[in-house]
């Protein structure tokens, strides 16, 4: 059987609990967009078409949201996904970026609820797995390798390529990793 030849990209700094940052980044600036809005989380879940207690758990950086999930908040608030993920430089806050309303027509309490169609969530997926694809073949790299980089199994990196799975936060930052991408910048261009 043949072993598996482990390739090294070329060193780059690495922080221990990025998945993680990420995620805590992104608790607070839901948050205060919502806030912003002048919504409660149960307006929100309302307007995203979500749960009231998943909303909690985002904002309290307790899960790993879902690419509908990112997605459906992202929509609520008028954004596409690389804003709604964008930081102010590695590192920081996603909470930096937030606009503070200017006038009373800035909050919109009663916008209605976010119809997000599975024609529009396949087409952003199907985009995002052209991308990967695309970033994977620009580096000469086989999904073997880009699973390895980003410490996924081959089975899951196919089925990301191949837009058959509802892929996590947490495992397209490991992609971004791997390919030496911000995760904003993966998602930039693909809702215009």
């Amino acid at each position: 059987m043949k072993q598996l030849q482990r390739h090294h990209p070329k060193q780059r700094k690495k922080t221990p609990n990025a998945p993680k940052r990420l995620r805590k980044a992104l608790g607070p600036k839901v948050r205060n967009l919502r806030l912003i809005q002048g919504w409660s989380q149960q307006t929100l879940a309302k307007v995203a078409g979500m749960d009231d207690g998943h909303i909690g758990e985002i904002e309290r950086s307790e899960i790993d949201p879902s690419l509908s999930t990112l997605l459906k908040i992202a929509k609520a608030f008028d954004l596409t996904l690389s804003k709604l993920l964008q930081t102010s430089r590695p590192g920081h806050s996603m909470t930096k970026l937030i606009p503070t309303p200017t006038t009373a027509t800035d909050v919109h309490p009663t916008k209605p609820k976010v119809r997000f169609h599975t024609d529009e969530f396949t087409a952003i997926r199907k985009k995002l797995a052209h991308r990967i694809r695309q970033l994977r073949r620009q580096k000469g790299w086989s999904q073997e390798r880009l699973a390895d980089e980003a410490g996924l199994g081959r089975a899951s990196m196919g089925e990301i390529e191949r837009f058959k799975v509802d892929v996590r936060l947490n495992t397209l930052n490991k992609i971004c990793r791997a390919l030496n991408l911000e995760v904003p910048e993966l998602f930039s261009g693909l809702q215009d």
